[in-house]
């Protein structure tokens, strides 16, 4: 992604596929001193969006970003689904809702913040929640999810805290009949940094 560098009121994706991203309730993209050059910070109201799948629905898929919880502001308690970091939509209102996921949970009927990954693969009756691991406020964090048409795993920091296997795939189909919509969604309720989306599979190495 290429925060900053070519436009104040979107995100410029500078892939082949240039999936650029429209920045949501603000007049800018509220570009801040990110992980590694320039981020965007959310506030429980900005976030940013893309309708284009084009990439984006990898049978073989790494999605990372980097992520600096505040302790202050506006967090979503919502469990499973927490606080999105960056989401795929399905195009549907039926289970299950999306395609993959990066979120953490505030906290939830005094359960410890956790960080984690969210799966939905064809043929199941709900997403797939995929546990990392707690986390400190004010701190920041590497994490990814990959599957490689097998395993769905979370990695935290490159470490590998958590996975599922699952040989049916992600499912990508749309229900136009349900609602929803298959938007790209990063930063909904909650503060971090951009976010990369690769479209290959990755390990810890």
């Amino acid at each position: 992604l290429g925060e900053g560098t070519q436009s104040t009121t979107r995100v410029v994706d500078l892939s082949k596929y240039g999936n650029n991203g429209t920045c949501i309730y603000s007049n800018t993209c509220n570009y801040t001193t990110g992980r590694w050059n320039q981020g965007i910070r959310f506030n429980g109201t900005n976030y940013i969006t893309n309708t284009s799948s084009m990439g984006l629905e990898a049978k073989n898929l790494t999605v990372s970003l980097w992520a600096y919880i505040y302790s202050t502001g506006f967090h979503s308690e919502e469990f499973p689904h927490g606080s999105v970091l960056i989401s795929k939509g399905r195009g549907t209102t039926f289970a299950p809702y999306l395609s993959w996921m990066i979120a953490y949970n505030y906290s939830v009927g005094g359960s410890p913040r956790m960080l984690m990954g969210v799966f939905g693969f064809n043929g199941a009756a709900n997403n797939e929640l995929i546990t990392g691991t707690t986390y400190n406020f004010n701190q920041w964090y590497h994490l990814a999810i990959t599957y490689n048409s097998t395993t769905a795993a979370f990695y935290v920091d490159g470490i590998k805290r958590n996975t599922t296997v699952n040989t049916n795939g992600i499912d990508y189909t749309t229900d136009f009949g349900g609602g929803g919509n298959k938007d790209l969604v990063i930063g909904a309720w909650f503060p971090d940094d951009p976010s990369d989306v690769y479209d290959r599979y990755s390990n810890a190495t």
